[in-house]
């Protein structure tokens, strides 16, 4: 009753397309099964021939070995290598999708965490800048130093200026019978020099303001009594005229005018000197500074002048004794309105109606035309101050400011005529100021003006450039 070994085996095959042995694999997968185990067969990888015993072990998606703790086949995944949640044989399109979609959220969660701001910069990073932060404060240090060279601050200039100072004390205190005439000398090189220089720079319109207009007047006044006093005597035997000529008069002036000169120019020079040219050392911040040409020039109109009428007030005999008929006979105790203030408010306002008129009608559009003037420096202050919004309302505002301010000087100055001691208390109250403002110069210039040129240098730089 035997049957056939081959239709026994027809007889127990596979039934409806579905294997016995293993229910869960199709018969589409068993013959790719088995197409795909003779064709590795046949090709070799990496120069080595699979056979389906060692197929497993290169891991080409055969079926793993089951052990009898795993789970059915139908819940395994076909390859080892594949995703929990994605077929062993995922179709390429939905693969590139998968990982289209994988990017597009890592970029969304990337765009979410914001950038690392506090990251430490490398060693090489904070060496280069460090490096870029001494070349800057190098460049600093080198450009100030060409500025303050260019402000005079070299040696020569400053031994000049303290053997200036020096000179002048010595005149004012062991000799002040000669310091007019040291004055005379001073004022003539300097006014000179100061001149020009403005000229230059656009600031000729400065030397009308009226302490530079008085200087100018004093200057020729001083010049013209050495001229009488010191070269006048000598001119017969330089020119070789009769020796009596200069014994003949005592002074260029006729008598007359001499007398008027003692009588009311003297108190008039004595009045602006002690007055507002007095008080505009400490008004103005004028400083003693002895390398620098400009303090020295505002220094020089403002104190100078008080200096030569303190000695020709309170040494009047020794500069008789010396110079006669130099200052002619002044009045001791004038009165003090109707002699010293009455006439110093004249000569003032003599000044004050024709220079008020150039700036309203002129002077205020000099600064649009590059030109600068004293009042342009002020009119900033007055303007917000007041609430001033037109320029030449400012202008006159300043003005009548400044002619209640002189003749609050010369209030002052009338009662310095009469008493050494007050006289002197304000010249010694005003040379403080200087000292004290010059001091205050040389401090920055020594422990502050770099520190402030380095901080402004690092405000403007970059937060990646700044100094380490």
């Amino acid at each position: 009753m035997g049957g056939q070994p081959g239709k026994e085996q027809d007889a127990t095959g596979p039934r409806n397309g579905v294997d016995d042995k293993n229910p869960s694999i199709t018969l589409s997968e068993q013959s790719l099964d088995s197409r795909l185990r003779s064709e590795t067969e046949a090709s070799p990888i990496g120069g080595v021939h699979l056979s389906p015993s060692n197929l497993e072990q290169h891991n080409l998606c055969s079926e793993p070995r089951r052990s009898s703790f795993q789970q059915p086949p139908a819940q395994q995944p076909k390859c080892r290598h594949a995703r929990h949640d994605v077929p062993a044989y995922e179709p390429l399109d939905q693969l590139e999708k998968r990982k289209h979609d994988r990017r597009s959220l890592d970029d969304r969660l990337n765009a979410m965490v914001p950038p690392p701001t506090n990251r430490r910069p490398s060693m090489v990073q904070r060496l280069s800048q460090f490096t870029s932060g001494m070349v800057s404060a190098i460049t600093i240090i080198e450009a100030q130093k060409q500025t303050l060279l260019e402000e005079g601050m070299t040696a020569p200039n400053f031994a000049f200026g303290v053997i200036n100072f020096g000179a002048t004390t010595f005149v004012v205190g062991a000799h002040p019978e000669f310091y007019w005439l040291y004055f005379a000398v001073q004022s003539l090189l300097l006014l000179a020099a100061r001149t020009v220089s403005w000229w230059q720079q656009k600031l000729q319109f400065y030397l009308l303001d009226f302490c530079w207009v008085f200087n100018y007047i004093l200057c020729a006044i001083s010049l013209g009594a050495a001229f009488d006093q010191v070269l006048r005597p000598q001119l017969p035997e330089l020119l070789g005229l009769d020796p009596s000529y200069a014994a003949s008069r005592s002074s260029m002036l006729p008598d007359d005018l001499a007398a008027q000169f003692a009588t009311l120019g003297w108190p008039l020079l004595f009045m602006v000197s002690t007055g507002p040219l007095l008080w505009a050392v400490a008004a103005t911040g004028n400083s003693l500074v002895f390398h620098s040409f400009e303090h020295t020039a505002s220094m020089f109109i403002h104190a100078s002048p008080m200096l030569a009428v303190w000695t020709l007030r309170w040494n009047a005999d020794a500069v008789e004794a010396t110079f006669p008929g130099l200052l002619g006979t002044p009045p001791d105790d004038p009165h003090g309105f109707r002699e010293l203030f009455l006439p110093a408010m004249l000569f003032y306002l003599v000044w004050w109606l024709p220079y008020t008129i150039w700036l309203l009608v002129d002077g205020v559009t000099r600064k649009d035309r590059g030109y600068d003037t004293v009042f342009a420096n002020f009119a900033p202050v007055v303007m917000s101050q007041l609430g001033i919004t037109s320029m030449r309302c400012a202008a006159f505002s300043y003005m009548q400011f400044h002619a209640v301010g002189v003749g609050l000087t010369f209030a002052v100055a009338t009662m310095a005529y009469k008493s050494y001691v007050f006289h002197t208390m304000l010249i010694l109250l005003m040379l403080l100021s200087a000292v004290v403002s010059g001091a205050r110069v040389y401090s920055y210039y020594m422990l502050d003006v770099y520190e402030e040129k380095l901080r402004e240098q690092m405000a403007t730089r970059k937060p990646d450039t700044e100094l380490v």
